[in-house]
Order: structure tokens, then C-alpha cells, then sequence
């Protein structure tokens, strides 16, 4: 099994990511949306700049989806 550099790398960033946020409400976020339809790729830039922590699953989700929309 070989992993390419720009692979692990990407895995690495988004580990270092996701241990910034608050993991619970955060995690469900992204299996919100990728549930709607969206990869976890995808789920993830729109959950990059939310405040996690301070808000509502609900309202982490809807802001998530109005900046997929765009």
C-alpha cells in the first residue's frame, strides 16, 4: 500500500482540522450533509469557517448549506 505525499498531507491537514473543532456537533454536521447528498470534502469547506462551538446543530447545518448553495 503506498500513500502518495499530497494524499497524506491532505489526511494530516484535515485531522488537524477537525481536532480544532468541537468534535461532537461538529462530526454530526458532517454526517448531516453528507447525507443530503454532499462529499465529506465538500461538507468540510463549508464547515470551515463556522463557529462550532457556539451555535446550534441546527444552525452549523443551515449556515453550511447556504454556503453550498452559492
Amino acid at each position: 500500500l503506498s500513500v502518495s505525499k499530497s494524499s497524506a498531507s491532505e489526511v494530516e491537514n484535515t485531522d488537524i482540522f477537525v481536532a480544532k473543532k468541537d468534535s461532537s456537533k461538529y462530526n454530526e454536521a458532517i454526517d448531516a450533509l453528507v447525507v443530503l447528498g454532499y462529499s465529506r470534502s465538500e461538507a468540510l469547506t463549508a464547515l470551515k469557517d463556522i463557529d462550532t462551538s457556539a451555535l446550534p446543530l441546527e444552525d452549523i447545518i443551515r449556515q453550511a448549506l447556504k454556503k453550498l448553495i452559492r
